[in-house]
This record gives C-alpha cells, structure tokens and sequence, in this order.
C-alpha cells in the first residue's frame, strides 16, 4: 500500500487544473513559456523564479506534456490537405482560363473580373496593377491591370496523375529508400534514381 498508484488522463480532455489548461492554450496560439504561465494566473517571486516554474511545469508534469503534444497534433493534422482537397485544387487549375478573369461588355470593350474569389484563385499566378492618376498623378477612383499569369498546368497534370493513379508503374531502388526513411523526418530526403525494382 506504499505507492500512490499514478492514473493516466486522456489527452482528449481538458485537464482538470484549470491553470495548466491555460498555460497549455496559451503556448498552443503561440506565447513564451513565461507569458502562458503568468496568463495562467501563475507568478513568481520575480521574473526569474517565474520563468524557472514554467519551464518546470511543462517539463516535469506528464500530463501538461502529453496534452500539449495531443493538441499540437491535433491541429497539424487537420492543417494537412486531404487527398481529395488536393486533386480538387490541380483539377480547379487546369480547369482554369484567361477567360476566368476577363470579359468583354456590351461595347466591346476588355474588363478585368475582380473578387475575392477570383483573386485568391490558386490557378492565378500574378496580377499586377497600377492606379489610375489624373494629370496632376493624383490617384483616382480605379485601377488598371496591367498583366495577369496563370500557373504553368504541366506540373498540375504531373502530380494529379500520380495522386490518382494513372500513372505507370515505376521502377524504385528499395535500398535508397531505406536511407531516405531516417532522413524524411529532417527534410534531407532526396528522390532516389530508379533502378531493379518494379512497383506495381
């Protein structure tokens, strides 16, 4: 009957001391260590001394740990685009055409299409605009546009044939794989060439 046996929360929930739960929502939109502590409503004999604890608190206390991993998570997962999001956005680019964005009035006359919408686009690489002046070089009500680039749709078809399958197959050398493996985690992976093996 010596040890106090130790429960293991779910890191789902909400911790049930109010402040660690501040201190952890605090550091998750992006304070210091000792800002999320004092928000919490913690503090120290000075400065100092409260930086100590809240460095302690995030490294001795398990449960602060593990919901704060659980959260930041969480929240990467749900910033990483679908499969499905993915083939939607290259199939909106190669949808996409210069007649999008401009459009001819009743007089004949070229007008730029311009919303929100339009704008954030991803198939538009670039627009450029200058203000209208008048003869003094006094802005005026308007803009001009005077150039508009649309993505390069070769790159779309490439890595929509590949996320849909329509590819075929290839060959992949399984050994040069093996070290990418340890190396994709750092961001120093590179494609290997392909050799013997083939996939599919």
């Amino acid at each position: 009957m010596g040890e106090k046996e130790k429960i293991e929360l779910d890191p789902e929930l909400p911790l049930e001391n109010k402040r660690h739960e501040l201190y952890i929502q605090a550091l998750l939109v992006g304070a210091s260590q000792l800002d999320a502590y004092i928000q919490a409503g913690y503090s120290g004999k000075d400065r100092d001394s409260a930086k100590v604890s809240a460095s302690r608190l995030l490294t001795n206390d398990n449960d602060v740990r593990q919901r704060l991993r659980h959260l930041q998570d969480q929240r990467s997962a749900e910033n990483i685009m679908s499969k499905n999001e993915l083939a939607e956005l290259c199939s909106n680019v190669l949808r996409s055409n210069l007649s999008d964005y401009i459009a001819i009035d009743l007089d004949g006359k070229e007008f730029v299409k311009v919303s929100k919408e339009i704008m954030s686009n991803p198939a538009l690489k670039g627009a450029k605009f200058r203000s209208i002046t008048d003869e003094k070089g006094t802005p005026v009500l308007g803009i001009h546009l005077t150039g508009l680039t649309l993505e390069a749709k070769g790159p779309f078809v490439s890595a929509l044939s590949k996320l849909m399958g329509y590819d075929a197959p290839q060959k992949v050398d399984t050994d040069a794989w093996k070290s990418i493996i340890m190396d994709i985690g750092f961001g120093t992976g590179t494609m290997p060439e392909n050799k013997d093996i083939e996939d599919g």
